[in-house]
């Protein structure tokens, strides 16, 4: 499994707080969010949900500490971020 960072082209979008301890804050400026996929670092993938609206949180509480990689599908494109648990 590989991970790739595609262009957003215009399209801003926040993922707040990071790192985290509790919940992560997904917001899209322009366009809407389809849906997110959240894998650990051996690329076991932890959640996905499908969206279709402009924010999503996700619950970190029972994530265990460490690193994880967060994709995020939009109707603009897709993209790759890291996110700590703490």
């Amino acid at each position: 499994m590989f991970f790739t960072q595609d262009v957003f082209a215009t399209t801003n979008f926040s993922i707040a707080p990071n790192p985290t301890a509790n919940f992560i804050h997904i917001a899209i400026v322009n366009g809407f969010l389809d849906s997110i996929v959240l894998h650990d670092l051996e690329g076991k993938e932890i959640l996905s949900e499908k969206i279709k609206d402009k924010q999503a949180i996700i619950d970190a509480r029972k994530l265990i500490v460490g690193i994880y990689f967060l994709k995020i599908i939009s109707n603009r494109g897709a993209q790759t971020k890291i996110i700590i648990k703490m």
